[in-house]
């Protein structure tokens, strides 16, 4: 067993306080800056890396798949049971329909809300400001300061760029 699955089991633990979690995250090589909160749970999978902005908040149960980066901006906050992948399969022929693996970054702009249950694939980029509604599947990109739900997300409504 590598170094690596103790550091990830112990960053998931519950009873690790939160206070501690982005220091753990770091030695796995995640760039998390101290403001970040993230909860218990917290999956990471594969060898890429990835980013978390200062005050993001990362609900329990959220899962980062790291084939390619990951990048969380500042403010961002995410609900429970939020997944980020960066791999797929192309679709191919009958006999086999999952066909070659192919990998793309994720890019989540600052002070962007993903709701509970939201799943963001591979190459999508999610910009400032945007709302995802909980359980929706992104599959291509959303514009800043958007609301977008669905399975597969689409776009709702513009929402305001200024305070209340």
């Amino acid at each position: 067993m590598s170094v690596r699955q103790p550091l990830l089991w112990a960053s998931a633990h519950d009873l690790l306080p939160d206070v501690l979690r982005p220091t753990l995250l770091r030695r796995l090589g995640i760039r998390i800056p101290n403001s970040a909160l993230i909860r218990s749970g917290l999956r990471i999978i594969g060898d890429g890396t990835a980013t978390i902005g200062s005050g993001a908040f990362l609900n329990h149960d959220c899962l980062l798949e790291t084939a390619d980066e990951i990048t969380i901006g500042e403010r961002v906050s995410f609900g429970y049971g939020v997944m980020i992948m960066t791999s797929a399969h192309d679709i191919e022929d009958p006999s086999h329909r999952a066909g070659p693996w192919r990998v793309a970054p994720v890019k989540i702009g600052a002070g962007a809300w993903l709701g509970a249950g939201v799943t963001v694939m591979s190459g999508v980029t999610i910009g400032p400001g945007a709302v995802i509604g909980a359980g929706s599947i992104v599959t291509h990109d959303c514009a800043a300061n958007g609301l977008y739900l669905g399975t597969p997300a689409r776009w709702v409504k513009d929402l305001p760029t200024t305070g209340k």
